[in-house]
């Protein structure tokens, strides 16, 4: 979220496995939106999905807790 908001990072990842990991900073997330905004687009399409249904579980604890 903070690479889109700019706010302060919320999570760590630490992996169990080895992976090859990349990183994209605000910088470049712009770079790339204006050279290929389909590509920006699959990306904020899946990080919209992501973010509803984490929201929609999230409603749904508060659901059983009430």
């Amino acid at each position: 979220m903070a690479l889109l908001d700019g706010g302060r990072r919320s999570a760590d990842i630490v992996a169990n496995e080895r992976v090859i990991c990349y990183g994209l900073g605000v910088e470049e997330l712009h770079e790339l939106s204006a050279a290929h905004p389909n590509i920006m687009i699959t990306i904020l399409s899946n990080l919209t999905r992501e973010f509803s249904e984490r929201l929609r579980h999230a409603n749904e604890e508060i659901s059983v807790l009430e």
